[in-house]
């Protein structure tokens, strides 16, 4: 970095060291300076198709969804056969809520790309987001090779917004076949029992998963929720601190805590819980994902 800038100290408008001046930031996490870079040199290179999507990214980093919309639309004309740039339109749009555009240009990257796995898989989360189940879970299915197990995951998940819990069973148990039960299959059944009301075998198969790997944090937090539920406070408390102790910045394990402590009359541990989860994460508390 101190190269670079002394390069900027001695010539100005050197565009070359702009961009990698931005690139560094970026990869060290110094989104508002690489943001200021990049603006600066795509001012003079606006048709730098690299620079526009790391700047795009960068946006989004910042919460800037339409400034990033927009940077990555401006692109388009001169790259209609660039499938990643369609793709990061794609998701820009669903930041926006643009659910149909999203989808549009999610299409548009799968026809350019339509070997790639990821693309379908997006296109199928920009369905479920629009509340088309059926079009996610068709495109969920044509899902082969290496991203085949991160989409029937999400089959999973899409069977059970259309309410066909009997689709979701049939996935997760082969889930749990093809995986020799992994911790993800155990939770993703467990998951799919509490839909179907069956919370005695949710709890089976979410300590099955803790079985194989003791610090899982989605079994551990849904096992404190129906410990919580079933009015075991010392037990929902245990495993609501296991997650802390694997994820110290976990929003949802300081929430459960801070529910229990409120519970039990304990207010100023309660408040002080809240405190510590918009400590370690500050919006962790404003935005629901």
């Amino acid at each position: 970095l101190s190269l670079l800038e002394k390069v900027l100290s001695k010539v100005p408008n050197d565009m070359q060291s702009k961009l990698l001046l931005g690139a560094v930031h970026y990869e060290q996490g110094n989104y508002e300076q690489a943001r200021r870079y990049l603006s600066n040199f795509i001012e003079n290179a606006p048709a730098h198709i690299q620079a526009r999507k790391m700047l795009a990214a960068i946006q989004l980093k910042l919460g800037h969804t339409e400034d990033a919309y927009q940077s990555l639309k401006s692109a388009l004309n001169n790259n209609q056969q660039d499938a990643n740039l369609m793709a990061m339109i794609g998701q820009a749009a669903i930041y926006n809520n643009r659910m149909d555009e999203a989808i549009d240009y999610l299409k548009r990257a799968k026809k350019a790309k339509p070997e790639s796995a990821q693309l379908r898989t997006e296109l199928a989360k920009a369905y479920m987001a629009k509340g088309s189940f059926d079009d996610a879970i068709e495109e969920l299915k044509s899902v082969t090779g290496q991203g085949a197990m991160q989409a029937r995951n999400m089959l999973v998940y899409a069977h059970l917004k259309n309410k066909d819990i009997k689709s979701a069973r049939k996935v997760v148990k082969k889930l749990i076949n093809d995986s020799a039960g992994s911790p993800t299959s155990y939770a993703i059944a467990g998951t799919v029992d509490l839909a179907a009301g069956d919370r005695a075998n949710a709890k089976v198969h979410f300590l099955n998963s803790l079985k194989k790997q003791a610090d899982f944090v989605p079994a551990l937090l849904s096992l404190a929720r129906i410990a919580y539920e079933d009015s075991n406070t010392d037990e929902s408390e245990n495993y609501y601190n296991r997650v802390l102790k694997k994820d110290n910045a976990n929003e949802k394990a300081f929430l459960g805590l801070a529910m229990l402590a409120e519970n039990k009359g304990e207010s100023d541990k309660s408040v002080a819980l809240l405190e510590q989860a918009l400590n370690k994460k500050p919006a962790a508390l404003t935005v629901e994902i």
